[in-house]
């Protein structure tokens, strides 16, 4: 599954791991998390296919939000995660990761919590794993 690849890669990333050590949640970062950590989602997914058959490849496109208290932190942390997987090509949790490339980025804040937030596009070309 691509999502638990996505994990561990992000966790033991060194560079990553030194800024959030671990703090990597799906969807939804558990409430009064220390930051920095960084939640990540699939945005959407398309899988081709021919007349005769479906591709055993999809094109995903993945949401990485690195959230920090300070801007310079939340930079640090989307460049660090963005140098962990951009031009990855290999396997990643039972699944063949074919490319990863950056779709966008934007930077936001979130008042309530007080954090900065970086959002990152990510499109993953990889197989339909397990």
């Amino acid at each position: 599954m691509i999502e638990e690849g996505l994990f561990d890669r992000l966790k033991a990333d060194s560079a990553l791991r030194a800024l959030i050590n671990e703090r990597v949640y799906a969807l939804l970062a558990p409430q009064r998390v220390d930051a920095p950590f960084v939640v990540f989602s699939k945005i959407s997914d398309v899988v081709g296919g021919t007349y005769c058959a479906q591709d055993l490849m999809t094109e995903a496109v993945y949401q990485f939000d690195s959230y920090a208290k300070s801007y310079k932190e939340a930079l640090q942390v989307a460049e660090a995660l963005k140098d962990c997987l951009i031009d990855f090509r290999g396997a990643m949790g039972g699944t063949h990761v074919a490319s990863i490339r950056q779709e966008g980025e934007v930077q936001l804040l979130d008042p309530e919590p007080g954090y900065f937030r970086v959002s990152t596009s990510l499109v993953i070309w990889h197989s339909k794993g397990d």
